[in-house]
Parts: C-alpha cells; sequence; structure tokens
C-alpha cells in the first residue's frame, strides 16, 4: 500500500497502526495488548475497536493471539512510506 492509497484523513487509524508497531515492539513477544492500545490511544474503546478490525480486513495488521496485535509485512511498508 503506497501513499497515494491511504487517505490522508485517516489519521486515527494510522496513529492506531502506530500505537501497535510502537507497543509490539517492546514486548518480548512482539504483540500489542488491546488494553494497552487502548491506553496509548484514548478514547472510546469501541471506535478503536472497529478501527482495529479496520486495520486486520486491510491485511495491515493480525491477531496470533485474542487480544493481541502485530503489525503485518503490508503494515510495516505502510509505517515505512508514510
Amino acid at each position: 500500500m503506497t501513499k497515494e492509497n491511504w487517505p490522508k484523513t485517516d489519521t486515527k487509524t494510522y496513529n492506531i497502526l502506530v500505537a501497535v508497531d510502537k507497543l509490539a515492539s517492546g514486548t518480548t513477544t512482539g504483540r500489542a495488548p488491546v488494553a494497552e492500545i487502548y491506553l496509548q490511544i484514548g478514547g472510546g474503546k469501541e471506535t478503536i475497536r472497529s478501527l482495529l478490525s479496520q486495520l486486520r480486513k486491510k491485511g495491515l495488521v493480525e491477531t496470533p493471539i485474542r487480544g493481541m496485535y502485530k503489525v503485518t509485512a503490508k503494515g510495516a511498508n505502510v509505517l515505512l512510506d508514510r
């Protein structure tokens, strides 16, 4: 996914992707707990859950274990491109 494919108005979703990457890189498992994502981003849990679901459907994050998120290779490319 290139910059052109990532909507500029979708800042909140992008910030969640950044938070997942940051939190996951700080753990030995390489996964970010959803509770930590809530704390990092702030705002409503349902909104964040919905945005995480969108990221998962786009193939930018995965959930190897329930409640844990990890940035995929595709998601890492988005982070590098932006």
